[in-house]
């Protein structure tokens, strides 16, 4: 079972239904069975249980490292505060992270949303092929049904919104991807001066990631020795909003297409990304132990990207990319 400490779930702003809907995609359209309706409940009511409220609010989003009194003065009444106790110092003038895709700092102010505080599980994406009629995931083979409850599971970009908009439809309100603002407001505490989405800010083998004797440990106690680092999420403490694994663990799709040079003309208030691209915005990184963890990847304000479909080189990448939904209260993402 994946442990759970959430202090506030508020997904109230919402009527949601008390059962879950049948499925009202293109690829399924005959009734669900007696059991796929349990299955389908199931992920229904796990799914307002681990949906969590996030006020809206102003920050600066980027590397942050970069800094000036002048930019702070564009949000003086947000969460954004320096050197919070316990999180990663913040230099004078000197960024934090590699590259130039995150360097403009720029304000963001974003409406209140819900996002889930898990990844999507495989458990909860064979419910979603299996009403849909879609080809089950590879990582059934990967993994087995064992622990199919607790890694988080891979796919495409497209696979991904769809199973968000699909999941909405059963919840009872519309539910797609995360857009990266709102993904780096809740890593950063809704927007305050730390680095690393961990319950401390900070990086602690053993304590709040795991080490690579853990990964390996578990590993070998399912028997899965020709498995690299496996995705398994909810077994260290959440960052203070209740959010689980957004340092590791798989890398997580937002809805936005990517451009290197977006933050520089990103419009502040509830940012989508460009109207077109050729890749979408990944976020966080892949399963990786605490002692072992590549700096750059693990910080809440680094960009990744990947085509939203995978090629024939690509396509064994796309076990690494997961998805956390949200439901967003005042605007409908595109």
């Amino acid at each position: 079972m994946m442990k759970r400490n959430i202090a506030v779930v508020l997904f109230s702003s919402f009527a949601l239904s008390a059962c879950a809907k049948s499925s009202e995609t293109n690829h399924k359209s005959s009734k669900p069975s007696p059991e796929l309706q349990q299955k389908i409940q199931k992920l229904v009511e796990k799914t307002k249980k681990n949906m969590i409220f996030v006020e809206g609010g102003s920050y600066l989003m980027g590397d942050f490292g970069l800094v000036t009194p002048e930019l702070e003065k564009m949000v003086p009444n947000s969460m954004a505060v320096k050197n919070p106790k316990g999180n990663t110092e913040k230099p004078s003038n000197q960024p934090f992270s590699p590259g130039a895709d995150n360097k403009t700092l720029h304000k963001v102010t974003l409406s209140s949303f819900n996002m889930n505080a898990y990844k999507t599980t495989l458990e909860d994406f064979n419910t979603f092929t299996e009403a849909t009629g879609q080809a089950a995931s590879t990582d059934n083979k990967r993994y087995g049904s064992n622990i199919a409850h607790e890694v988080a599971t891979g796919m495409a970009w497209q696979q991904a919104k769809e199973y968000c908009q699909w999941l909405g439809q059963q919840v009872g309100t519309p539910m797609d991807l995360p857009t990266e603002a709102q993904w780096e407001y809740v890593a950063r505490n809704k927007g305050q001066y730390t680095l690393f989405a961990t319950n401390t800010g900070k990086v602690e083998p053993k304590k709040n990631l795991w080490g690579l004797d853990q990964y390996d440990n578990y590993r070998h106690l399912h028997d899965l020795q020709t498995v690299a680092n496996i995705p398994v999420i909810g077994q260290t403490p959440p960052n203070p909003l209740g959010f689980y694994d957004l340092v590791t663990n798989n890398y997580e799709w937002m809805n936005d297409w990517y451009d290197k040079d977006y933050y520089k003309h990103s419009p502040s208030n509830n940012p989508i990304g460009p109207k077109t691209g050729t890749e979408k915005v990944l976020r966080g990184t892949l399963a990786m132990g605490a002692d072992n963890l590549m700096m750059a990847d693990g910080f809440n304000i680094a960009r990744s990207k990947a085509l939203p479909i995978p090629n024939d080189e690509s396509k064994s990448k796309y076990r690494l990319y997961s998805v956390r939904c949200v439901a967003n209260i005042q605007q409908t993402i595109k």
